[in-house]
């Protein structure tokens, strides 16, 4: 009876456990592939699919703008007087009436007080801010790059941590399969044949549960090299020394990849599952092997 209840709570919910697991971490690699075609774009203008020259304010959500014909070019920027800008914070403003030498340089101050927050302006006035300075705007796309990078290794964090306690849960489960399948080995005849049939279904629902979070634990580590490769295939090199520095941080935080580790021991790797996998094969041949010697003496 006591199987038969573990058949009917245990293997549904580690099969539910599972596919959720499965399909979230290959949405955050959904994610990174997203995040990577944006990272290859560093360094170069940015159309829209209608070949408007365009202005990302937020990747994270892909918000963009689209630059005004009326400016087609700095020079007639300069001569225009617009409205100011207004950072993030409303604490300054950038005087368009001053030369465009001195306008360029405050655009610059404007974007290094917007590193943790998309812009929040009106479009006008991101408009003419990025068209006096690409190179601010070359560094501001790279720092939404880095907040993209942040934003999904904390979701990722979070993941990790939810799923630690089933991880916890189904290890202590995963002991007394263990035991239930050394008896039934051991002692085939004495345990009913629809025993056996639940116990072998949860032992092998608990080595799907295992595989997948292996798995999907490989491929999300992975997910740095594939975010760094971008980076370097990008045109960073074309950027000023301060885009460069930044892309640089970025390459360097992504260069190895970024196992989750279980007890702070074991990284969820393929070949801690290949070492386990014949670890068992090992144990259980011991076990059989010990249990025919038995029966023929």
């Amino acid at each position: 009876m006591i199987l038969i209840f573990m058949d009917i709570a245990l293997v549904p919910t580690i099969m539910l456990t599972v596919a959720f697991f499965f399909i979230l971490a290959h949405d955050l690699k959904a994610f990174v592939s997203i995040l990577a075609k944006y990272t290859t774009r560093i360094g170069e203008q940015h159309r829209n699919e209608a070949g408007q020259l365009i202005y990302y304010t937020n990747l994270l959500r892909n918000k963009y703008v689209v630059r005004n014909t009326a400016f087609p070019t700095v020079e007639d920027v300069s001569k225009v007087l617009p409205k100011p800008i207004v950072t993030v914070t409303e604490a300054s403003t950038i005087d368009m009436n001053q030369p465009s030498t001195s306008t360029q340089s405050q655009v610059q101050q404007v974007t290094k007080t917007l590193p943790h927050q998309p812009i929040s302006v009106g479009k006008i006035s991101v408009i003419q801010a990025f068209a006096l300075d690409q190179d601010a705007y070359d560094y501001f796309y790279a720092k939404q790059i880095v907040l993209f990078q942040r934003h999904l290794s904390d979701t990722t964090d979070k993941l990790y941590d939810f799923y630690f306690t089933v991880v916890k849960i189904c290890a202590a489960v995963g002991n007394l399969m263990i035991i239930l399948v050394v008896m039934v080995t051991l002692y085939p005849t004495t345990i009913p044949f629809l025993d056996r049939l639940h116990s072998n279904a949860e032992s092998a629902s608990m080595t799907v549960f295992f595989v997948l979070f292996f798995y999907c634990g490989e491929f999300l580590a992975e997910c740095n090299l594939h975010l760094r490769m971008a980076a370097y295939n990008s045109g960073w090199y074309k950027c000023t020394n301060r885009t460069r520095r930044a892309v640089i941080i970025f390459m360097t935080r992504n260069q190895s990849m970024n196992y989750f580790t279980i007890f702070s021991i074991f990284r969820l790797e393929y070949d801690l599952m290949v070492r386990a996998f014949k670890g068992a094969y090992s144990f259980f041949n011991i076990v059989i092997t010990m249990s025919a010697s038995s029966k023929v003496g």
